[in-house]
């Protein structure tokens, strides 16, 4: 390329100081001309020195500092309108990027006019092993007073590998039921058959991991699989137990990318999901292809198609403010593409705990307002009822625990503020709507061919 364009690169950052250092590490390593990209930081009112730091170590960093925050979507928009590059690159700041992850971007973009943003093939940080885990299992409601339908083999309470708690850093792959909150930390009840991915610090080194687990039957037998091979197997009761597993250098070598995102998918109800969640590479996405969305992470966006569509909608704070964007974008026929060439890592949910009450808030929220603005009346009408019906469900429970025993849940409390913050969001949402649908250049059908046909509706753009 004779000239390449000028770029900005944008992160918006919260209490992310751990993440910066790596983060500007990378950005400050890629292969593009030196002089053909600026990097902005915004800081959203941080108060983990994240601003001194970045001043003393990456001066070149250009700073804007807020004195409230104001999200993912009004720290990039400020960055937005800051900027001057023809294309505005964002990326997390608890993401590293590969040394081409800027160069194939900007290569795409030029290559298709039509594609307003480009996003890229989002790895989580860590390599990972795939443990499987098989005991027997049984149903609570046939073995004694219970309701309780699943079907329950062993209880994962805590993870450590070679004596660090990675709890959090574990992936719940196949065959786990949702992650539930206890005195101790978070615990995940798994079925028959199991597979538990171990994030690998290092690789090729040995690692002993020590899962400590119980059953619910009060014998049983657990076998752990790296692959084919069976590597330990014990006994385990109703007792929590150390299960140490030996993993040897040749068996950490075996540690694979788990893919966080190869752009984003969205289904029927509405739902923004990432291609490939969890799912370990295998080549399934290394074709350029056009998706439905950019992931968050990581996003090339053309002015042009900024100045056309609009940017972020502040009422959004953070999470599904992409999917919003991308929504609006294909309304005025601008596309998106998927380069897995342009590689991220990503520690996931760094600056918010995913599922936690923050995180849940939004993501509720923001889906139903998405529908508000871009859905045809009748799907919204049916989801925003269904979720309000659901807080009648709640409330119902929510009475029952605190007689029978009790205690109460906190996911009341979060579905309740995001009812009351929808209806004060209705009138403001509403008028842009009535914009939104009034400039819309292609009908519903299209996009709601995206939410019928999935995975198999997307053009082929590799061999072009």
């Amino acid at each position: 390329m004779e000239i390449w364009p000028f770029v900005s690169i944008i992160t918006v950052n919260f209490n992310g100081k751990s993440f910066l250092d790596e983060c500007f590490s990378s950005l400050f390593s890629i292969d593009y001309p030196k002089d053909r990209y600026e990097v902005i930081m915004v800081d959203n009112a941080s108060t983990d020195n994240s601003i001194d730091f970045v001043r003393k170590n990456y001066p070149v960093v250009k700073i804007i500092q807020l004195k409230e925050n104001l999200g993912f979507t009004g720290g990039n928009n400020l960055g937005i309108k800051k900027s001057k590059g023809e294309y505005i690159a964002l990326i997390n700041n608890d993401a590293q990027v590969d040394p081409n992850w800027l160069k194939e971007l900007v290569f795409s973009a030029k290559k298709f006019p039509e594609m307003g943003a480009i996003t890229s093939k989002v790895y989580f940080h860590y390599f990972y092993l795939p443990i499987k885990l098989t005991c027997k299992a049984a149903i609570p409601k046939k073995t004694q007073k219970s309701r309780d339908t699943r079907k329950l083999g062993i209880r994962v309470n805590k993870v450590l590998a070679n004596g660090v708690n990675i709890t959090e850093d574990i992936k719940f792959i196949e065959g786990f039921y949702l992650p539930e909150k206890s005195k101790n930390g978070t615990l995940c009840w798994a079925k028959d058959s199991s597979i538990l991915a171990i994030p690998v610090k290092n690789v090729g080194e040995k690692i002993i991991v020590s899962l400590y687990a119980q059953s619910f039957l009060p014998e049983n037998f657990l076998n752990v699989f790296l692959g084919d091979n069976l590597i330990y197997n014990c006994k385990i009761g109703l007792n929590e137990v150390e299960v140490k597993i030996p993993i040897s250098n040749e068996q950490s070598n075996q540690a694979k990318n788990l893919i966080n995102s190869a752009g984003i998918f969205i289904d029927k109800q509405g739902y923004g999901s990432d291609r490939g969640f969890e799912i370990f590479e295998e080549g399934q996405f290394d074709k350029v292809e056009e998706v439905f969305g950019t992931s968050g992470v990581s996003a090339l966006l053309k002015r042009e198609m900024l100045k056309d569509v609009g940017i972020f909608d502040e009422d959004f704070f953070m999470y599904y403010e992409d999917l919003d964007l991308c929504w609006r974008a294909r309304y005025l026929n601008w596309k998106i593409l998927y380069n897995p060439k342009s590689i991220v890592r990503h520690y996931h949910s760094g600056s918010s705990k995913e599922w936690s009450p923050l995180f849940t808030f939004h993501v509720l929220r923001n889906r139903l307002l998405t529908l508000l603005k871009n859905a045809p009346f009748k799907m919204i009408i049916k989801f925003w009822f269904k979720y309000y019906l659901s807080i009648i469900y709640l409330i119902g429970r929510f009475f029952k625990n605190l007689l029978l025993k009790g205690k109460t849940e906190n996911m009341l409390n979060v579905r309740l503020k995001v009812a009351s913050n929808l209806l004060l969001k209705l009138p403001g949402q509403l008028k842009k709507r009535f914009k939104i649908q009034k400039t819309k250049k292609i009908d519903f059908k299209e996009i709601y061919k995206w939410m019928e046909k999935g995975e198999k509706y997307k053009k082929d753009f590799s061999k072009i």
